[in-house]
């Protein structure tokens, strides 16, 4: 193959090679937009976060679990500028099936759309601010609100994952053991 300004020149095998390539795309295009081949759904697994963050604190001001299926991502951060003292956390954590279930019984999805964005002033309040994400094929739903006072039509979901936090927090994070 030869590459100017101008042209680029092909030789024979490859230029058949690169029409069989242009041509099976375009068959398979066709052929997916007419039914005759299954379109590939994009797969979307449902998620959960919550965290909290503390405006002005002196060690981990922001710390947060997500989970999906029976994993938990745990992190935390710190603003404190002694990495070794105070490393960023970042874990996964296998979920056992019993707590995972007890979870996943309080999400009801038709809940969060209908849920504000932010209720009250949770980064006015000295406790701190909290939030909950929901996501799933339809998008995702993030609420914020002041520590401890989650919308009563996710309370119980909230401290549950809450109480999972906190456990995960005693467990991993070196200033709380």
């Amino acid at each position: 193959m030869r590459c100017d300004t101008q042209t680029i020149v092909l030789s024979p095998s490859r230029y058949w090679l690169f029409l069989l390539l242009v041509l099976s795309g375009a068959i398979v295009e066709a052929r997916e937009s007419e039914g005759v081949l299954p379109v590939r759904e994009k797969q979307v697994m449902t998620t959960l976060g919550t965290g909290i963050h503390l405006g002005e604190c002196m060690v981990y001001c922001d710390e947060e679990i997500w989970i999906k299926e029976n994993i938990i991502l745990y992190q935390a951060r710190s603003p404190w500028p002694d990495e070794e003292m105070f490393p960023d956390i970042r874990q996964e954590i296998p979920l056992d099936d019993a707590t995972a279930q007890t979870i996943w019984n309080q999400v009801d999805p038709a809940v969060f759309p209908g849920l504000p964005a932010r209720t009250g002033q949770p980064d006015a309040d000295d406790r701190g601010m909290e939030w909950l994400v929901y996501g799933d094929h339809n998008g995702q739903v993030r609420i914020e609100f002041p520590a401890g006072e989650p919308p009563a039509s996710v309370a119980q979901l909230h401290a549950l994952l809450r109480a999972l936090r906190l456990r995960l927090s005693r467990k991993l994070r070196p200033d709380l053991r």
